[in-house]
């Protein structure tokens, strides 16, 4: 009934699916919009072609109103074959926007990788200034702890705290933090006054486990806002309803 809906035969109707299940929330809109720039960077971003199509990604998805972005030091870093920062990125692509839109408002999301060599609170604000200079950016709207570290996490979650009162960030959070680890960085912060502003995690229809393992919880409990990554499984989601789309349209067409 959905073909029939739109009249279109699906090898035009499927894009059109894909193309509303990807805006259907706001979560989604954010992370595909940076998951698609980050794809071009795992394979060392070094031909044009590549270059340019990560650019209309970034444009299309502010034309369509995405203006959160979601990045973090270690995406396309040093390590990563020689590929290119997508702080970098991100930064060039927002520069060049801007000269075209001055009146573009973007705001960033970056995150701080807990390396084991990484220790204190210092390394949080060394880190931060490091991916502004990247960026471009006197500030970014969030600042995220990337993963637990091994050890040093109240120095983490101290300096989380020193980067809001220095005016380098308008919020902080934490990423991949369970239900345990996430009330003990809300209540070290809450001590200085700051809230806790998110904890991004893995969560899909497909992967539910924020729904049972406590962090769901803890997060509506304390009023943090959970972030999905993958939110759409890496396109397992996608996947899923176009063969249910396929299904129907066969059911219809015999019919």
């Amino acid at each position: 009934m959905l073909v029939k809906f739109y009249g279109l035969p699906f090898y035009v109707f499927a894009p059109q699916v894909l193309y509303m299940f990807v805006f259907v929330t706001k979560c989604c809109l954010n992370f595909f919009s940076m998951k698609y720039v980050k794809r071009f960077l795992c394979f060392a971003m070094t031909t044009d072609r590549k270059m340019k199509a990560a650019k209309a990604a970034f444009d299309t998805s502010v034309d369509c109103g995405i203006t959160f972005f979601d990045t973090a030091e270690v995406y396309g870093s040093r390590f990563s074959f020689g590929a290119i920062n997508s702080e970098t990125l991100l930064g060039r692509f927002i520069k060049e926007r801007k000269v075209k839109d001055p009146e573009v408002e973007v705001a960033v999301a970056t995150k701080y990788a807990a390396l084991p060599w990484r220790l204190g609170r210092q390394s949080v604000l060394t880190a931060l200034k490091d991916s502004l200079n990247r960026l471009g950016l006197s500030s970014v709207e969030l600042y995220q702890l990337h993963w637990p570290g091994i050890w040093g996490n109240e120095g983490y979650i101290d300096g989380l705290g020193d980067a809001v009162e220095q005016g380098l960030v308008k919020a902080v959070g934490v990423s991949n933090y369970s239900a345990s680890r996430l009330r003990d960085a809300y209540e070290k912060l809450k001590k200085r006054g700051i809230p806790l502003a998110s904890n991004q995690v893995n969560y899909s229809l497909i992967y539910r486990a924020p729904e049972e393992n406590g962090v769901k919880a803890a997060c509506d409990e304390l009023g943090v806002t959970l972030i999905a990554y993958s939110p759409i499984a890496q396109g397992e989601v996608l996947i899923a309803v176009s063969c249910s789309i396929i299904f129907v349209w066969v059911l219809y067409i015999q019919l």
